[in-house]
């Protein structure tokens, strides 16, 4: 009777120690899916709020959280390419680098005074897809704000940099943008280019975010030279030994050009007669 009372026992608290078990993995199993789903959402959140809602593009948030690494990562493998001996495959290397495009829509403050802020929205939807068509899928467009945007082309010949910048120009120029009314409009835009790593001989010396400073100079250069034109930044024979000379020469182009450190080169415009505004 002793053993049979024992053994009823064990049972009986074996079946609840399973039961228990299986409850806790039960728990377990719904704390894990609704820590996945909360992670799905976070991360459907955190792709959410780096997407410009009107053009679809990524935003500035992204530029900064996600490429600026990325960009960063090039640079530290072109001074690593540096140190090494001459290689046939680092040659080949060495001809691609990552180039900074900022583009600006001209005169677009006219076209919100004049159509309405309706049409201005229907032209950043559509200049936004004219730079989606003319880069490849693995280059970066953004939103840099307002009628601002930003193209990283990544892994790109030398040669090639002028080439795609002035196919987006031209495509703009020859674009016909509707207006809310169902008008046509003609646009242009401006153009400042750069080249990351911007001294080759020392990728490191250059921040992304300098090279952006840089790059909005040749901006507002192109914006000061008549519009509807590309300029180049192109890196002088001298490097800034000292931060006095960095800071002079991302805040002042002529500093620069005075100093050898760098120059604006404008790509003069082979324009489309008809089109010209």
């Amino acid at each position: 009777l002793g053993a049979i009372i024992f053994l009823t026992i064990s049972l009986i608290w074996l079946m609840r120690k399973r039961a228990a078990l299986a409850r806790e993995e039960e728990m377990l199993r719904l704390i894990n899916e609704k820590t996945y789903e909360l992670q799905m959402k976070n991360n459907e959140l955190e792709e959410v709020i780096m997407i410009d809602a009107l053009t679809n593009l990524k935003n500035r948030r992204y530029l900064f959280e996600i490429e600026e690494q990325n960009i960063e990562n090039f640079i530290n493998s072109k001074e690593r390419l540096t140190h090494l001996s001459e290689k046939r495959d680092s040659a080949l290397k060495s001809n691609l680098v990552y180039a900074v495009i900022m583009l600006d829509i001209d005169h677009f403050k006219q076209i919100n005074d004049h159509f309405g802020h309706n049409t201005g929205d229907l032209v950043l939807i559509d200049f936004a897809k004219i730079l989606q068509d003319n880069t490849r899928k693995e280059d970066t467009v953004i939103r840099w704000g307002g009628e601002e945007f930003l193209i990283i082309l990544k892994d790109v010949k030398k040669e090639k940099i002028v080439d795609i910048a002035e196919k987006i120009r031209k495509t703009v120029e020859g674009h016909p943008f509707k207006t809310e009314t169902g008008g046509t409009i003609w646009l242009t835009t401006s153009l400042g280019i750069s080249v990351i790593p911007f001294y080759p001989q020392s990728p490191n010396l250059m921040s992304f975010e300098s090279v952006l400073s840089i790059t909005d100079l040749a901006l507002y250069n192109s914006k000061n030279k008549g519009r509807d034109t590309c300029t180049m930044v192109i890196p002088g024979n001298r490097i800034p030994s000292s931060q006095e000379h960095l800071h002079g020469m991302l805040a002042n182009a002529h500093y620069a050009d005075l100093n050898n450190f760098y120059s604006f080169e404008r790509i003069v415009p082979d324009n489309f007669g008809e089109y010209e505004v």
